[in-house]
């Protein structure tokens, strides 16, 4: 999960994005990996899929912006349905100051 709502504009959300890529580069084609991102509106940026094309990954991370309020709830919502779907364990980066998972 990504945070992009409005308080994360600027340097907040150039580094998790650069830490969400960051992650990208380290997983090889044997890992799975989704994100979403979320304000007020809830995206699947990256459906969970095999790590194929980092460059296009990578790209559609940069590609995120800043939106609206914060729906937290929607967001933790979206990600407990991936793990519904059968997609085990899960990467969060959450900024600033709060919980980071790594699971």
């Amino acid at each position: 999960m990504l945070d992009r709502s409005g308080s994360m504009s600027g340097e907040p959300l150039m580094y998790s994005k650069k830490a969400c890529q960051f992650v990208a580069d380290q997983m090889n084609v044997f890992d799975l990996l989704s994100l979403v991102a979320f304000d007020d509106q809830i995206q699947t940026i990256i459906p969970p899929s095999k790590i194929t094309h980092k460059d296009l990954i990578k790209h559609r991370i940069e590609s995120i912006e800043t939106g609206g309020m914060t729906n937290l709830s929607g967001a933790t919502r979206s990600e407990e349905q991936a793990g519904r779907n059968g997609q085990s364990g899960h990467f969060a980066i959450r900024w600033p100051r709060e919980r980071r998972d790594y699971g």
